[in-house]
């Protein structure tokens, strides 16, 4: 390293330990030469004018080497910290706890449908279930999953529908509803962000249900269902592994089958 470039570095040092970071202005004042340094090293960098030695001192103050970059992962924080409250990342249009979020959730559609918005970026968005299009939103879905989804037709009240339905979040997230008492949470926040809209749904079963679990070569368990009430807990770790319901036969045919066999 040249003298010169140690002695920026040795101030840039003392501006982050006084400032808490390396966003240093490059307009008119104290810092207007180091600022410019800080820019400078940036383009260095691009071009490949700085050494290994030289990037790996300034990464150990934290070095922003892309200014845009660092506002893009902030807004991706926040985009995480929504999936893990609501279950989704499909921010409303009109999102009142953060306009700014809504905002940049649109740009990135946006960026996306004119091919701006790099391929890595894109995997981030879509390891958080990212949909490019609301409209398409259950083409996130597998599709052995999309094809066993019927879309809900609410009353006119808004209400959902009554009956024993399994409406699916996203993958590996659905909630049991029979459209009777209060709205699960989780249906709660999926409404509150799709303008009342219910999510798809996997019907179930009229009836008393048998649910066959395991290999039919090696096996099958057969688990009762009431044709109401909560699922059993083995049918529904089954529907968010594999987004189906398990294959099920009526509980009172498959048992007059059983004991014409056994005659």
């Amino acid at each position: 390293m040249s003298h010169q470039w140690d002695t920026m570095y040795e101030a840039l040092k003392a501006f982050r330990e006084t400032h808490g970071h390396c966003r240093v202005p490059t307009r008119a004042g104290p810092y207007q030469r180091l600022g410019r340094w800080v820019a400078a090293q940036r383009y260095k960098r691009k071009v490949g004018e700085l050494d290994a030695q030289q990037i790996e001192a300034l990464d150990a103050l934290d070095f922003v080497w892309s200014a845009s970059n660092r506002a893009w992962q902030r807004m991706y924080r926040a985009l995480q910290a929504f999936v893990d409250e609501h279950g989704h990342a499909n921010v409303p249009e009109r999102y009142p706890a953060s306009q700014k979020l809504a905002n940049w959730v649109h740009s990135q559609r946006h960026s996306y449908r004119k091919g701006r918005l790099s391929s890595e970026r894109v995997h981030q968005l879509e390891e958080l279930g990212f949909c490019w299009s609301l409209r398409d939103r259950d083409n996130m879905l597998p599709a052995a999953v999309r094809d066993t989804l019927r879309r809900p037709d609410p009353p006119e009240d808004g209400e959902p529908e009554d009956g024993e339905k399994l409406y699916v979040i996203r993958t590996g997230v659905c909630v049991q509803y029979d459209g009777n008492g209060d709205v699960p949470e989780p249906l709660q926040r999926f409404r509150c962000a799709h303008d009342g809209e219910m999510p798809a749904y996997i019907p179930l079963p009229d009836g008393e249900t048998l649910f066959f679990l395991g290999n039919r070569f090696y096996g099958e368990k057969p688990v009762r269902w009431k044709g109401r009430g909560p699922l059993p807990d083995c049918v529904l770790s089954f529907v968010r592994e594999n987004g189906v319901l398990p294959r099920h036969e009526p509980a009172a045919s498959s048992e007059r089958a059983h004991h014409a066999k056994g005659a």
